[in-house]
């Protein structure tokens, strides 16, 4: 080692950016003099040789020229790399400049984006556990997130083309989330919290979960909530209310007394501390998720002190309403497609091979509740494909689409699943596939489902 570079720091390190690390790096070591304007000139152009270098590989050596959009993927792609190789180095700040004078850029490259794959293969890992911890509640956002978010980036992804694989589609919001990751290092620390929130809802019972949710906000099956921090805050309050942690249940009573206990207490925070520090200790809670917890309550004992001032503490501490009535739900259908355009619209469709194309061009091109029974109508879909597209709509858009069908409880859908499995063809194809796509939800699902096709008036 050089240790002439690590006698002192002379780098700054809030000069470096995590988003742009190579680039922000090679900046300030050449501002302290540790790179020299030659060295600089150097790095740059082997950079663009090794951009030429993976336009090749990218075309599969059939051509040396790509659209602009392509050339600045591949070159964050390789910078990406040279970032996640750089960041690896743990100790002064200055041996990155010993790694990028000793070793060549396409080396550095080689061993960030075999960095990337190992990254990539602990992002696998912990979406098995994911999916083995999930919850089995009503909301939209969760439940798509499980089911599609992630299909194409684990089916396609290139650690060598990072930034032109795909990438999940995330809707559900995670409690604490660190949007200075990107790629690879953030799905792997999105999945990675995802699991212990899971894992610490399942210290519950599920049925409750979902009365909580339920109890907070009559829609929240369509809302983008964190169910993990609902569970917590209701945890707090049973515990500060001298409940025991194997419910989640509050009642307004409960509440109120929560109201003047905080209302007497001088310090909230370290009131709430405490009450999460005893949940930790009774659920057994240790490494990253005790962690987690903690660092997740901030925000939470903000909350907690405005609702305490305005008198509103059941709007954090949720109070548990049971048999609550869903609202009833007045439909004006959008703008529909021109017959030409719709026309077309079908005709790509037909067209393409791949069901994410597929789901696209509808979504970009279907606004009405009209389009999309004319959509399933047309036949364009086949199989599995329809059952895509079911998951890809929200909960009034499918209790929309049962509106015109004779499913509207329980008892009809099944007596539509044992037709089905007795004859095929006394449904057409897209009414038989939405049998089967409600077939593979949870009662309590179908349950909420019923009572929103009960209250929209078409």
């Amino acid at each position: 080692m050089n240790t002439s570079l690590t006698k002192a720091s002379r780098m700054d390190r809030s000069r470096i950016l995590s988003h742009n690390y190579t680039q922000t790096y090679i900046e300030e070591a050449a501002r302290v003099g540790l790179l020299t304007p030659l060295d600089v000139t150097n790095l740059q152009l082997s950079l663009v040789k090794l951009l030429e270098r993976q336009i090749q590989r990218y075309t599969r050596f059939e051509s040396s020229s790509v659209k602009v959009e392509t050339a600045e993927g591949l070159m964050r792609s390789i910078l990406y790399a040279l970032d996640v190789r750089l960041k690896q180095l743990k100790g002064e700040i200055e041996e990155g400049v010993t790694l990028l004078k000793e070793k060549t850029l396409e080396t550095l490259f080689i061993e960030g984006f075999n960095l990337i794959n190992e990254k990539f293969n602990k992002c696998k890992t912990y979406f098995q556990k994911v999916k083995e911890t999930r919850l089995k509640v009503d909301n939209y956002a969760y439940n798509d997130t499980m089911e599609y978010a992630f299909t194409e980036f684990f089916g396609f992804y290139e650690a060598e083309f990072s930034y032109q694989s795909p990438m999940p589609d995330i809707d559900y919001p995670l409690c604490i989330d660190d949007m200075q990751e990107e790629n690879t290092d953030y799905i792997y620390m999105y999945l990675k919290k995802l699991y212990h929130e899971n894992l610490f809802c399942n210290s519950f019972p599920v049925a409750e979960i979902q009365t909580l949710l339920d109890s907070s906000h009559p829609h929240q099956s369509e809302m983008l909530i964190n169910i993990f921090e609902y569970v917590l805050i209701n945890a707090i309050g049973r515990q500060l209310a001298n409940k025991d942690l194997k419910h989640l249940e509050l009642s307004e009573g409960d509440c109120q007394s929560l109201q003047m206990q905080f209302e007497t207490q001088l310090d909230i925070q370290m009131l709430v501390e405490e009450a999460v520090n005893e949940i930790i200790k009774s659920l057994h809670v240790v490494g990253f998720l005790k962690h987690y917890m903690l660092e997740a309550l901030p925000p939470i004992v903000k909350r907690i002190k405005a609702n305490v001032e305005n008198d509103t503490l059941n709007q954090i501490f949720i109070p548990f309403k049971l048999g609550t009535k869903v609202e009833k739900v007045h439909f004006t259908d959008g703008e529909s497609l021109e017959d030409e355009r719709f026309k077309k619209m079908i005709e790509a469709v037909c067209s393409s091979q791949l069901v994410v194309e597929k789901l696209m061009i509808f979504k970009e091109n279907v606004h009405s509740l009209k389009d999309t029974i004319d959509f399933l109508e047309a036949e364009c879909l086949f199989g599995k494909e329809y059952r895509a597209l079911y998951k890809s709509l929200s909960l009034p858009e499918i209790s929309l689409l049962l509106k015109y069908t004779s499913i509207s409880d329980e008892q009809s859908f099944k007596t539509h699943l044992q037709e089905v499995q007795n004859d095929k063809s006394l449904l057409k194809p897209w009414e038989m596939e939405l049998v089967y796509f409600l077939a593979n939800k949870e009662a309590a699902q179908r349950a909420q489902l019923w009572l929103v096709v009960q209250n929209i008036n078409v």
